[in-house]
């Protein structure tokens, strides 16, 4: 299997996990444009690098209907997903999960504006 991407305008960033959480692949736009490809979740974070496929695995073990990105919830640090009309944030480094009013108010000073 072949995977081409087309490096012209993604509003998105692409993720895949191969099996077993082999043959990781992450690739990264930055307003549209195709910025690069990892085989790692980039980040300068040693723990938040160490986590994220952990993390990503045990949000997909959950089926979630959509995932969703937010950069202003603490950067590289969440992922959001949605679940049964409820959004869920999974903070990465802390392996914690939160429903989004539950994360507003708990986290409100980490929102970056």
């Amino acid at each position: 299997m072949s995977l081409w991407v087309d490096e012209s305008k993604m509003p998105f960033n692409l993720f895949y996990f191969g099996e077993h959480r082999k043959n990781e692949l992450y690739i990264y736009c930055n307003n549209g444009e195709f910025l690069e490809a990892q085989p790692r979740y980039w980040t300068f974070s040693p723990k938040l690098c160490r986590n994220a496929p952990k993390a990503f695995q045990k949000i997909m073990e959950k089926q979630p209907d959509y995932w969703l990105y937010c950069y202003q919830l603490e950067e590289m640090n969440t992922i959001l997903y949605m679940k049964n009309e409820h959004i869920y944030v999974y903070r990465i480094v802390e392996m914690e999960e939160y429903e989004l009013d539950e994360y507003f108010e708990k986290f409100k000073d980490r929102i970056i504006m």
